[in-house]
């Protein structure tokens, strides 16, 4: 009997040991569209591994972002992502430059772009919620994706909820810099001047927030862009370990 015993039990280690490694293999299969590429590199990831990488990654690209734009000049100052005018306005700023008004509409543009840099801390808490409830499929999806994958996950798993989050920041702000009064003011000496043209109105508070989530997520894509391809600039050796075997 205790002989059986110990078979019985041997044969129960070895059953786990068995699943374990279905389920080590299940994570990974498919993993390359491929089919079977699975280096040494990448089946020596463990599934916390993978999520805990692309967990830091994002934690860490998105306080960099947010630090880099929500200051003076984060949006204003930066080419890539600076803030025009609404399409809308831009028949206006055309007329008022015209008749020697245009620092008006001047003075609106770079008011939205400090409402878009006072906006911007507000979204850091949304990101690290999302990114904590990262799911393993999630990660696997993110992890074979594109340059891009992660920075995709974000803006649709966050992408409403920051939006809502940020009309109400972006509205006040946009009142606290001037930007409203700006705007009626533009209108104003617009028809003045060209009493026959028709009155241009825009919704500021939420062409401002689409625009600066736009310009958050530009950085966020170059900042995975640029860790996918040198994986050796990483923050950590886990990150660095993660990106490098997926290159």
């Amino acid at each position: 009997m205790r002989n059986l015993f110990f078979v019985f039990c041997a044969v129960l280690m070895f059953s786990a040991g068995a699943v374990s490694q279905a389920q080590a293999g299940s994570f990974w299969d498919g993993l390359f569209s491929s089919g079977p590429k699975q280096s040494k590199a990448v089946t020596a990831l463990s599934q916390n591994d993978v999520q805990e990488a692309l967990r830091e990654a994002l934690v860490v690209s998105s306080q960099s972002v947010v630090t880099k734009l929500g200051r003076t000049g984060g949006f204003n100052s930066d080419k890539n992502i600076r803030i025009p005018l609404p399409a809308a306005l831009q028949p206006v700023d055309k007329i008022l430059k015209s008749v020697g008004m245009g620092a008006l509409t001047d003075d609106l543009e770079g008011r939205l772009n400090k409402a878009a840099e006072l906006a911007t801390p507000k979204t850091q808490q949304i990101f690290l919620d999302t990114v904590y409830k990262m799911t393993l499929s999630d990660a696997k999806a993110i992890l074979t994706g594109g340059d891009n994958a992660a920075t995709a996950y974000l803006r649709k798993s966050a992408g409403t909820q920051l939006k809502d989050a940020m009309r109400p920041i972006v509205k006040e702000a946009l009142e606290d810099a001037g930007a409203v009064q700006a705007y009626d003011l533009a209108m104003t000496r617009y028809q003045t001047a060209m009493p026959m043209l028709p009155d241009v109105k825009a919704n500021l508070s939420d062409y401002a927030t689409d625009k600066a989530l736009d310009g958050i997520f530009y950085y966020m894509a170059q900042e995975e862009a640029a860790l996918r391809k040198e994986p050796i600039k990483a923050t950590s050796k886990l990150v660095e370990k993660v990106f490098s075997a997926v290159k």
